[in-house]
């Protein structure tokens, strides 16, 4: 990631479970950045807590989604941003049981602010690739002018579909240089 987050960079970490890569954006993002890490339950977040406490990233914030009522259900990235006071987010890292919720509520963000987005597939998830997913997928290509590549043995490679193996695709307003 270190090609894509740099020192100042606003990033969100949707789904941050153990905070593997909200750590590991801390560190890009430097003292000067921010990092929003996010779960969608609470109980997590102690975890995430602990953990970034321990580590001494200090430019993390944790956020627990919930929807306008209280009750715990994804809220919208979009929502996110207007609340916390976020005017630019150049990087978003999500798992693909998130995209559609994730992607559809940050409509206006990512017209906004262009962010690259990281989307990780694993193999459960790649099996129910529908046509909906493709759809959205699609959408970020075409519709909002995204390339889309795949990571392979030396850098990033650019692809047209969703492909079975490396599990992290990677979307971006701006063309990377081919590796």
């Amino acid at each position: 990631m270190s090609g894509l987050v740099g020192s100042g960079d606003v990033c969100l970490d949707v789904r941050a479970k153990h905070g593997r890569y909200t750590r590991a954006l801390a560190v890009l993002a430097g003292p000067t950045g921010q990092v929003h890490s996010i779960e969608h339950r609470l109980r997590p977040i102690g975890r995430l807590t602990r953990g970034t406490i321990l580590l001494g990233c200090g430019n993390v914030t944790l956020h627990a989604m919930v929807s306008g009522d209280g009750r715990q259900r994804p809220g919208t990235i979009d929502n996110l941003c207007r609340q916390v006071g976020l005017t630019k987010v150049n990087f978003i890292k999500l798992g693909s049981e998130d995209l559609e919720a994730a992607l559809v509520g940050a409509f206006h963000t990512l017209l906004r602010d262009r962010p690259s987005i990281l989307l990780e597939i694993d193999d459960a998830h790649f099996v129910r690739c529908d046509a909906a997913r493709g759809s959205l997928i699609r959408s970020l290509t075409v519709s909002l002018g995204y390339s889309m590549y795949r990571w392979q043995k030396n850098g990033w490679e650019p692809v047209t579909h969703v492909t079975e193996g490396p599990r992290f695709h990677l979307f971006t307003a701006r063309p990377l240089p081919r590796s």
